[in-house]
Formats: C-alpha cells, sequence, structure tokens
C-alpha cells in the first residue's frame, strides 16, 4: 500500500494503529483507474470509498476484492438506499459488486413502479412509545422467566494506556445523553406495556482498584467480580438498563464492563459504543464538544414507524416468500441430544469457546473470494453440513441473526434491531463442497432480501409452525460478525476484548463467530440441561478440523469432507451413533409401554366424542386435561402420558418460543385463551378447568354465543 509519509508514534517508531489495512487485491493503478462517468457513479463511487475506507478507486474495482465483506455490503446498501430514496436488497452489492454494476442497478430500480418504503419521521412526544414486536418477545420471556439472566448482554472491554478517569465518566455520561435507549425502561400504562424514556440521567460507573492483588491472582480475581455482576438479574421496570463497572489492574491497565439488557441493545449496538467512546473520551480528555452529529431518529420513532410497516404490503409479501420457502422442505429432524427434555429444566447455559488463527482464517478468506462469497457463507456452509450429519436428516433449520436496520435514518441509533431468519436447507451430501458454497450464498442472500418480516410473526404462519412441532422452529443459531473494523483506539487508550461467560441459554445450540484481527474467536453456547460439556469439545473439535481440511482440499464433495478419517470424525459419528441407538430404544420401549397399557385405562381419559343431540361439549374433566395435554407433549417433544394435572407448563421445559407458541396453538386448536400470568403459574388441571367452565357459560341456553 503506497503511503505519501509513514506515520509515526512520538518515540519515532510506527504507528500501526493508523496504516490503512493491506488488502490482498489492490485498486485499480492511476493509469487504469477510470473515474465516474454519471453523477450516480460519482455517488456510489464515493459510497464504495467511504465504506471501504480506500481512496480513488475506479468504476471498475470490485467490492469484495477489495475487503468487502457481508457487513459493510449492508451499510453501502443502507446509505445508498438513504441518499437515494430507494430500497435495494442486500444482494444487489453481491450480483453487481463494481461502481458501474451498482449504478446500473440503481437505475433499474428507479424506473421500478414498487411503492417506496416510507420514512422515518421524528415524533413529538420523544418520552413513551409502543414496544416492537422484537421487543415484546423478550418482555414476554422475562416475565415468563422472573429472577434469570437469559437477556443480560455482557461486554468486557481492557483499555491499555494513560487513563482520566473523570474524562471518562464524562464521555460514558454523553454517550448515555445521546442515545434514548440507554434511559429507556419498561413500564405498563393504560394503553398497554410501553417503553418510556427517562430524560435525564446521569449513569453510575462504580470502580474497584485490583492494583493491590497479586498478579497471580489478579485476572481471575477480575473475572470473578464481572460474573457476579453478569449473573445478576436486571428489572425491565427501572432505568438503566444497563450496567458499567470499571476495574483498575496496573496505573496504566483498565477494564470496562459494559452490560446491556437485550431489549435495549443488539449487535450493531456494540459498534456504535465503539465509535462514540472512541471519539467522546477524547473529547472529553481535550475539553472539547464532540464531533458527532445529533442522531436524526429515536428508537421511539422507530418502533412507531415499524409498526406501521407490519400492516403493508412489503411484510406480507415477505411472509409469502418464506412461506415458499418452507413448502419444500421436508420435516426437520430433531437435534439428538445427552438429556431429555425434562420437567424443571432450568435454562442454564454455558460455552466451550471458539478460536481459528489468523492463518486458516485467511486461508478461508481467499476461498471465498474466489468463490464470489464471504467468510461468513463459508463457515454456515461447514457448520450447516456438520449438523446434518449430527441429526441424520437433509432437512434443517437454521437461526441467522440479523441487523434488521431496515431504514438508513437509524444506523447511528442503539437499540434492539436484530432480526432472526429461520434459514430452512436441504443439505445434499453429493454436492461438492463449492456447489454447497454457492447454495448457501444463493440462499442467504434470497433470504436477506426478505429479512424485515419479525421471526416472531413468521413463528405464528400455519405452515412454518407446523414443520417446527418436532424439532423447534431452527435446530441451532449461526451468528457470525465482522469486527476487524471496529475502532480499536479510543484517544489515548488502546482497546482488546476479553471473553466472559453469559450463563442463560436462549437457545438448545448456538454457534457465535466473531471476525477479529487476530482470526475467529467465539463460542459453541449449550443448554447446561440437554448436553455435556464433552459433547460440545467433540463439536468444536469437529468444527475446527472441517474448516482446516476445506482450507486444504475445497474440492472434495461434502461427503468425502464428513467421511474423512481423522479423530474429530470417529469421536462424532460416535456420538451420533449413539444418540440414534439410544432413540431407537426408546421408541421402542415406548411402544412396548403403549401396548402394555392397550388394555388398562389411559392415565388421562381421552376426549369422547360430543352428543350429537345436545349439541354441547363434554363435561368431564379429564377429557378437556387430555387435550390439553396432547397439544403441550407435541410442542415440548414428550409424551402426552408424562403429563399430569398438577404440571405446569414453564416447569415441564417450556422456555423460549415455546411459552407464546403455546398460548397460540391453545387458541387455534382447541379455542381456549389464556392469559400468559395464568398461564405461567396454574396447572394443566387448573387450566382445564377453567376452560370447561368457559365453555359451559358459552352453551348454557341463555348465554350470548
Amino acid at each position: 500500500v503506497e503511503l505519501a509519509v509513514i506515520p509515526l508514534l512520538p518515540n519515532g517508531k510506527i504507528d500501526r494503529s493508523k496504516l490503512p489495512r493491506p488488502i490482498g487485491h489492490a485498486p485499480s493503478t492511476e493509469l487504469a483507474r477510470e473515474g465516474a462517468r454519471s453523477p450516480i457513479e460519482g455517488q456510489v463511487l464515493k459510497a464504495f470509498e467511504d465504506v471501504l475506507k480506500l481512496p480513488e478507486l475506479g468504476i471498475s474495482d470490485d467490492f469484495f476484492a477489495l475487503g468487502g465483506h457481508s457487513l459493510l455490503a449492508a451499510k453501502l446498501t443502507s446509505r445508498l438506499n438513504k441518499e437515494l430514496g430507494l430500497a435495494l436488497p442486500l444482494r444487489s452489492i453481491f450480483e453487481s459488486p463494481t461502481v458501474e454494476g451498482m449504478a446500473r442497478a440503481i437505475e433499474k430500480a428507479r424506473g421500478s413502479t414498487a411503492p417506496r418504503r416510507a420514512a422515518l419521521a421524528r415524533h413529538p412526544d420523544q418520552s413513551i412509545g409502543p414496544l416492537t414486536v422484537m421487543q415484546e418477545r423478550i418482555r414476554f420471556m422475562e416475565e415468563m422467566n422472573p429472577g434469570q439472566v437469559t437477556y443480560n448482554t455482557p461486554s468486557a472491554h481492557r483499555l491499555s494506556g494513560p487513563f482520566d478517569r473523570a474524562a471518562f465518566e464524562t464521555a460514558l455520561a454523553t454517550m448515555v445523553e445521546r442515545q434514548p435507549s440507554l434511559r429507556t425502561y419498561i413500564s405498563r400504562t393504560a394503553q398497554g406495556v410501553m417503553q418510556r424514556v427517562v430524560p435525564n440521567l446521569r449513569p453510575d460507573l462504580p470502580f474497584e482498584d485490583l492494583s493491590t492483588c497479586s498478579e497471580a491472582t489478579r485476572e481471575a480475581e477480575l473475572l470473578r467480580r464481572m460474573q457476579a455482576i453478569v449473573d445478576q438479574p436486571m428489572a425491565l421496570e427501572e432505568a438503566p438498563l444497563f450496567r458499567a463497572s470499571l476495574y483498575r489492574l496496573a496505573p496504566e491497565q483498565h477494564v470496562l464492563l459494559f452490560m446491556t439488557h437485550h431489549i435495549i441493545w443488539d449487535g450493531w449496538s456494540f459498534d456504535l459504543l465503539y465509535e462514540e467512546l472512541g471519539d467522546l473520551y477524547p473529547a472529553a480528555l481535550e475539553r472539547r464538544p464532540s464531533t458527532l452529529p445529533a442522531l436524526p431518529v429515536s428508537y421511539v420513532d422507530y418502533a412507531h414507524w415499524h409498526n406501521r410497516w407490519l400492516e403493508g404490503e412489503e411484510c406480507k409479501s415477505q411472509i409469502g416468500y418464506w412461506n415458499q420457502r418452507y413448502s419444500g422442505l421436508s420435516e426437520p429432524s430433531t437435534l439428538p441430544t445427552d438429556h431429555r427434555r425434562r420437567p424443571g429444566m432450568t435454562g442454564v447455559g454455558a460455552v466451550e469457546w471458539v478460536r481459528v488463527d489468523k492463518t486458516l482464517t485467511e486461508r478461508l478468506r481467499q476461498f471465498a473470494v474466489e468463490q464470489g462469497a464471504t467468510l461468513n457463507m463459508v463457515v454456515m456452509a461447514i457448520y450447516t453440513a456438520m449438523l446434518s450429519q449430527a441429526t441424520s436428516s437433509q432437512a434443517l433449520v437454521v437461526g441467522i441473526p440479523v441487523r434488521g436496520r431496515l431504514a438508513g435514518e437509524v444506523e447511528s441509533v442503539m437499540g434492539f434491531f436484530n432480526n432472526l431468519l429461520p434459514m430452512p436447507l436441504t443439505v445434499d451430501h453429493d454436492a461438492s463442497v463449492i456447489e454447497w458454497l454457492a447454495r448457501i450464498k444463493r440462499e442467504m442472500l434470497d433470504g436477506f432480501a426478505n429479512q424485515d418480516v419479525p421471526f416472531e410473526r413468521l413463528a405464528q404462519e400455519p405452515l412454518i409452525s407446523a414443520r417446527a412441532h418436532k424439532a423447534g422452529l431452527y435446530q441451532s443459531l449461526f451468528s457470525f460478525q465482522d469486527a476487524r473494523e471496529r475502532r480499536r483506539e479510543w484517544g489515548p487508550l488502546k482497546h482488546s476484548n476479553l471473553l466472559i461467560l453469559q450463563k442463560g441459554a436462549t437457545e438448545d445450540l448456538g454457534l457465535w463467530l466473531m471476525d477479529v484481527p487476530g482470526g475467529l474467536e467465539g463460542g459453541l453456547n449449550f443448554s447446561a440441561d440437554l448436553f455435556e460439556p464433552g459433547t460440545i469439545m467433540v463439536f468444536v473439535a469437529r468444527l475446527l478440523a472441517l474448516l482446516q481440511r476445506v482450507a486444504d482440499d475445497p474440492r472434495r464433495s461434502l461427503g468425502d469432507l464428513l467421511a474423512a478419517p481423522g479423530l474429530d470424525t470417529v469421536a462424532f459419528t460416535n456420538w451420533v451413533r449413539e444418540k440414534a441407538n439410544a432413540a431407537q430404544r426408546e421408541a421402542a420401549a415406548a411402544d412396548a409401554a403403549l401396548a402394555a397399557q392397550a388394555a388398562a385405562p389411559p392415565r388421562i381419559a381421552q376426549l369422547p366424542a360430543a352428543s350429537a343431540a345436545a349439541g354441547t361439549p363434554s363435561s368431564s374433566a379429564s377429557s378437556n386435561e387430555g387435550r390439553l395435554a396432547q397439544v403441550w407433549a407435541e410442542l415440548l417433544g414428550i409424551d402426552a402420558s408424562e403429563i399430569g394435572p398438577d404440571d405446569n407448563f414453564l416447569d415441564l421445559g417450556g422456555g423460549s418460543l415455546l411459552f407464546m407458541r403455546a398460548i397460540a396453538v391453545m387458541e387455534r386448536e382447541l379455542g381456549l385463551r389464556v392469559e400468559p400470568k395464568h398461564m405461567l403459574t396454574q396447572s394443566l388441571g387448573q387450566i382445564a378447568k377453567s376452560w370447561r367452565a368457559s365453555l359451559v357459560t358459552a352453551h348454557a341456553p341463555n348465554s350470548p354465543a
């Protein structure tokens, strides 16, 4: 990379933080570079240069060959949509990765008669607003599982260099003042549950000096104290919905713990945290105003806008797309687990850390570039192939978190915009790795073009929920974030991350990875109620070995890749075989138990046919219990005979979205409406009794029904 001057530190050494990131494919030389030929090309060229942080590009330079990736592509399309008033899908940049190609795509979009997406408007009352459907799900879950820490989102930041505590506190306070989400709490009002914004809030930043601890115990003590904070639940009814704490390890070594509740925060908000503190702390040190522009809109504005968008034609069109995707999918198989789902599941999670060194990461990245894909897609392709082998099924659904920022106006707004795409896939083990990667790319881009409809809304679709009766809405989560461009200097402070454990389990199994300057780092999160740590170690070793084999020989078939000899293959296939044999034994035992019970009355009587003459529902309490038990059993993946009148849905393991689905299915299939608070506290027998009472009332001679 040619520079006019090499940036230096005061001590004469090279200031590596100010060096532009080297690229594997240099932009056009001055002689070959072709400049913009139209105003549109000029606007797109400027966007390319700003997003990639590379000057003097040409209209033929390839976005991905210059270091672009999925996150930067999303940032680019969001910027162009905002500037041009369009709704270009993410796949536009993948299909037309050059300036001249994007300019043509924009001209075509301008000529389209499709309705434009409405712009966000500034709402007059910024102190209160509705919840988004994404927030409502989390609020519902918190009410369902009070006192848990599932949605605490912790981060730990090591700060090296001269530190001014007062200036740092000022920077944090300024960020809280700028970002209304950091001053938000959830409140019940006469209009329902709303989010409220506190006008003025000075954040607490407790300080602990650990420099007096011995060097041998200091890091362990730091982790212990931070973990104690992470493991404390947060009340949604109290602002702020974040905690921060500062630790001194040495004169120029400090650690910031910053933990938010997910209802006000997402992954992109972490990127904004880096940007804002990277600007606000130097400003506080130098006692000057910040250069950050004022926010154009707030999360309250977005909530009003998004709730209107859900009623529009664009949302309906996207729902139609997902129904079509699911229509050709076979029913997925359940991911095997070490332990069965059982009553009283704790919701406790654990993690096995995953690290891919820089050398292997760059080899995989180069393979991705050669195939016109991204590193994200390569890892996704290998992980889904591995899951398909684990479930012994070609059909698979993987949950993929996406940014969910539908409008360009919210790029700089902290808040919970994330959406989850339930990506249905059919894995072909006869396909080559390259063919499977191409299919993953196509499926992901099609999904990203329809990523705006909330997962919570999709889960209500009969076709989609029907596929989830046995295996859940998805078999695993897959989250990938490119964090290489995150700001690593906050003024004179050098920044690095510390990994910290989040003990709540929102999923049975979920892989999350971050692309950082040193390679890939992340973890395989799992439900401690379902999996043994040793099993997850086998999964991690398997994934790392498969990634290495792809880097060594990407031309092989998926079947050959999964069958390649190695200790990981032996351990993984043995586990899969063991679980398959255990499932067969359980099925045989269940069949034998059913045969033995055939002559005996069931524990819960089945619903007898209603009287045709009277036209009234049965008054048998046990028949109501039987129908309820059957619905619960299908949702929970257990046998109805295991559910008794005194059992509660939550205690039986009905966490995550199952609780919301149970209420929806009970209303749709049984005509039974149950308040969530009653579902939380009442047993199956109590709900069945109240159902019977409501049915009797509804069919009474003088009843309006």
